[in-house]
């Protein structure tokens, strides 16, 4: 295992994500990218390997519109 954490901490560097990287986080980070992108979250909480689709929604970002009741202005 101590092999695969020095690989994964190479690669990261090498990417120019820095040292601090895990791989859950690496996973994690995809969570908002496929959601903006249109993945539906079904799908999303598969590829993390969450059970529920709850655990997934919880762990998006609010869209920028949530809790702005207001009318846009033109």
């Amino acid at each position: 295992m101590r092999h695969v954490r020095r690989a994964f901490k190479a690669i990261t560097k090498r990417a120019g994500l820095g040292e601090n990287w895990t791989p859950r986080e690496l996973r994690h980070s995809f969570v908002p990218l496929m959601s903006d992108n249109g993945v539906s979250i079904g799908t999303i909480a598969d590829f993390v390997g969450h059970a529920s689709t709850a655990a997934t929604e919880e762990g998006l970002p609010a869209p920028a519109h949530a809790g702005d009741h207001r009318a846009p202005r033109p």
